[in-house]
């Protein structure tokens, strides 16, 4: 960009790649895929006072650290007042796209118990390597950022996350550990299967059928609880990674659209971190964030002030339920 170092900003792609063959004995021409799936980021620099409110503390001299921003399906334009807001508090956002690059649509047939088991542990393995590819694209962004941006490392790294995109968050937190300084995570919920499947507005492309069907009731239970025991990044165990760490809940008491009880779900598995609840749906709470962008900025910087002030962090609630077995593994 030819504009001011200040006003550079950067978009680059993350892809995986299954691993190399090994090399034949005569070497092979090169070949390159036709299309690869990838996950795009986009950096953007601190805003400057000159473009901030007049309401906004003046931005400090050097960044402050990095906000990673898990974009949602369609509201970008409701979700940005929040980013914008913890910029003007002098952070760089990483924003990623919609991060369900390997997301697939398909139709699961349950005719026989054999079947759910089955098909909960394919949607496991389709919905790991999803939410593992969001978690190492962050990964592999921040050590960007601190390679090439040495000013930025070792600095905060907030993880803000809305709706669809938040159900990433989570296994982005246990990719990233220690790195990770404070969370808001807004109109999410756990277990991605019931979520798509209870949905008032898309099941994601996920057909699920008993005989010609559509399932529901116990086999629907069913088909849930198996994707969960086989699933190990499903917010519902990647939680876990959080409840160590600063981390505010924001959702909609009447939310259809991620099920509410699949927020409270998510709050139990967090910890019962601090949560601010808004009446309605889901698509009021994304109407009302704008007018609560400042509070929210305003919480990250209390929780990083609380944080720095406490040597060791103080754990939310213990959970009952603790995370199970490990995270992050090779997709």
């Amino acid at each position: 960009s030819p504009r001011p170092p200040d006003h550079l900003r950067a978009l680059f792609f993350f892809a995986s790649a299954p691993p190399a063959p090994p090399a034949p004995s005569a070497p092979a021409p090169a070949s390159v895929p036709d299309e690869i799936n990838a996950i795009a980021l986009e950096i953007e620099p601190p805003i400057a006072a000159d473009n901030a409110e007049d309401s906004a503390p003046p931005t400090p001299a050097e960044p402050r650290g990095v906000v990673v921003y898990l974009q949602g399906l369609a509201g970008v334009a409701y979700e940005r007042p929040v980013i914008d807001a913890i910029r003007r508090r002098g952070f760089v956002s990483l924003s990623t796209e919609f991060p369900w690059a390997r997301w697939q649509p398909m139709r699961l047939e349950l005719g026989t118990p054999e079947a759910v088991f089955a098909a909960g542990q394919l949607v496991a393995k389709m919905s790991d390597d999803c939410l593992a590819e969001a978690a190492y694209a962050v990964d592999s962004a921040i050590e960007h950022l601190w390679r090439t941006r040495p000013e930025l490392r070792g600095k905060p790294v907030i993880l803000v996350g809305f709706s669809a995109g938040s159900l990433a968050l989570p296994a982005v937190a246990a990719g990233l550990g220690d790195r990770v300084s404070a969370a808001v995570i807004v109109g999410s919920g756990s277990n991605i299967v019931r979520i798509t499947q209870t949905s008032e507005l898309t099941d994601a492309g996920m057909r699920v059928q008993l005989f010609g069907k559509p399932a529901e009731g116990t086999m629907a239970g069913f088909l849930a609880g198996e994707y969960l025991r086989h699933s190990t990044l499903d917010p519902f165990h990647a939680a876990g990674s959080l409840r160590d760490k600063p981390v505010l809940q924001i959702h909609a008491s009447s939310d259809g659209i991620v099920p509410s009880e699949l927020g409270d779900e998510l709050y139990e598995q967090l910890a019962r971190p601090e949560r601010w609840t808004f009446r309605g749906g889901h698509r009021l709470l994304f109407l009302q964030l704008e007018s609560h962008a400042e509070d929210i900025a305003q919480w990250v910087e209390n929780a990083l002030i609380a944080r720095t002030r406490t040597a060791t962090p103080t754990p939310n609630t213990p959970n009952p339920s603790p995370a199970n077995g490990g995270l992050l593994r090779p997709m």
